[in-house]
C-alpha cells in the first residue's frame, strides 16, 4: 500500500514510516497540511492518508475539507489523542475516514490498515 503520513511531530515522521515499512507498505511523509495538498494535486494518489489533526497553519480537519474536493473517496485516517466536536462533524456522512488514536501502537496501525 501506498501511505501518505501527513505529521509536523519530527518523531512521528521519522518513527511511522518504519513501522509502517516493517508491515510492507511504502510511505511519503509530509509536515503541513498545505503540502499534503499540493503532493496530491501534483502525484498518483496514494492508497491511504494518515493525517494528523493538530497542525500549525492547516490542521488536518481543514485539510481533509480541502482534499474531499478533489479526493472525494481517498480513505484517510485521523490521527488524534482527542476526538472533538470538529473531529465527529468530519467524520459524519464521510464514509471513506476514519479516526486512529495517537499515539497509536504497531498492532493498531496493523488492524486499521487490513481494515482499509
Amino acid at each position: 500500500m501506498n501511505i501518505l503520513l501527513v505529521d509536523d511531530d519530527d518523531l512521528i515522521l521519522a518513527s511511522v514510516p518504519s513501522l509502517l515499512s516493517v508491515l510492507g507498505h511504502q510511505v511519503e511523509s509530509v509536515d503541513r497540511g498545505a503540502k499534503a495538498l499540493a503532493l496530491l494535486e501534483a502525484s498518483p494518489e496514494p492508497d491511504l492518508v494518515i493525517l494528523d489533526v493538530t497542525m500549525p497553519d492547516m490542521g488536518g480537519v481543514e485539510t481533509l475539507k480541502r482534499l474531499r474536493v478533489f479526493k472525494p473517496r481517498l480513505p484517510v485516517l485521523l490521527a488524534t489523542g482527542n476526538v472533538d466536536a470538529a473531529v465527529e462533524e468530519a467524520l459524519q456522512g464521510d464514509p471513506h475516514t476514519r479516526v486512529i488514536p495517537k499515539p497509536f501502537t504497531l498492532g493498531q496501525i496493523r488492524t486499521v490498515l487490513a481494515e482499509t
